[in-house]
C-alpha cells in the first residue's frame, strides 16, 4: 500500500489545539467518516492517536500548569473519537505503534529502510541493547521485552549515560516542545509537530515500562 504524506486539515488542526467545540462541529458536518490515516508514517495513523498521546502527556504531567486548561477538552475529543471509531477501551493503547518511521518529503516516503533488530539471545549485551533502543528507535515493545529478559534500566552505558536518565532527558525536551505547540497556535501544522506530540507520549510510556521493571 502506497503511503501518503501528512497534510494538515481543519479537523487535525482542531485536534492539535484541543478545540473540542470545533472538533465536534467538524465531525458532525464535514468529517462524518473517521480519518483512519493522517499520513506521514509507514503505518496508518488515525487522527485519535493525537488525542490519546495528549491524554498520556496530561496525565503524567498533571501538575504542569500550562497543560491544565486543555485536559477537559482533550478528554471530550477522545471520547468523541472513541464513539466515532467504535474503539471501546483504549486505556492500554501503546502510541509507539504509531511513532515509528515517518516521512515529511516525497524522497523520504520512497526510501528503503533496513528492518530493525527485534530478536535477542544470551550472547547479546542486553543492557547495551536497551541503551541503544532508548537512544534510537525507542520501540516500547522492544524495551519491554529487553527489561523482561533482564536488562537493567539503571545501567550506565559506555558513554557514561544512565538509560533512565537519557529517557528523562528526552521527556523533558519533549515537554517544552509540546508546551510551545499548545501555547503558540499555528496557521499550518506539520508532520514534525505531530511527531513531537506522539514522541513525548511514547517516551513517557517507555519510562513507565522501565520504572516497573527497574524496581
Amino acid at each position: 500500500m502506497e503511503r501518503k504524506l501528512f497534510e494538515d486539515n481543519e479537523l487535525i488542526h482542531a485536534v492539535i489545539e484541543c478545540n473540542y467545540e470545533k472538533v465536534r462541529e467538524l465531525t458532525l458536518k464535514k468529517y462524518k467518516k473517521p480519518i483512519y490515516d493522517i499520513g506521514g508514517w509507514e503505518k496508518q495513523c488515525p487522527v485519535f492517536i493525537i488525542s490519546k498521546a495528549y491524554q498520556i502527556i496530561f496525565e503524567y504531567y498533571d501538575d504542569f500548569e500550562p497543560f491544565k486548561k486543555f485536559v477537559n477538552d482533550n478528554d471530550k475529543i477522545l471520547n468523541l473519537f472513541s464513539a466515532q471509531f467504535s474503539l471501546g477501551n483504549i486505556d492500554d493503547l501503546m502510541v509507539e505503534e504509531y511513532s515509528g518511521l515517518y516521512f515529511e518529503t516525497e524522497k523520504e516516503r520512497t526510501m528503503q529502510y533496513t528492518d530493525a533488530i527485534t530478536n535477542f539471545d544470551i550472547t547479546d549485551n542486553l543492557n547495551e541493547c536497551l541503551a541503544e533502543e532508548i537512544s534510537g528507535l525507542r520501540r516500547s515493545n522492544i524495551i519491554k521485552k529487553l527489561c523482561e529478559l533482564g536488562a537493567d534500566p539503571y545501567y550506565i552505558d559506555f558513554k557514561g549515560n544512565e538509560i533512565m536518565a537519557k529517557c528523562e532527558d528526552d521527556m523533558l525536551a519533549g515537554l517544552y516542545v509540546v508546551e510551545k505547540i499548545l501555547k503558540e497556535p499555528q496557521e499550518v501544522y506539520t508532520n514534525g509537530m505531530v511527531v513531537d506530540i506522539i514522541g513525548l507520549a511514547r517516551n513517557i510510556q517507555n519510562y513507565e515500562i522501565m520504572t516497573i521493571h527497574g524496581l
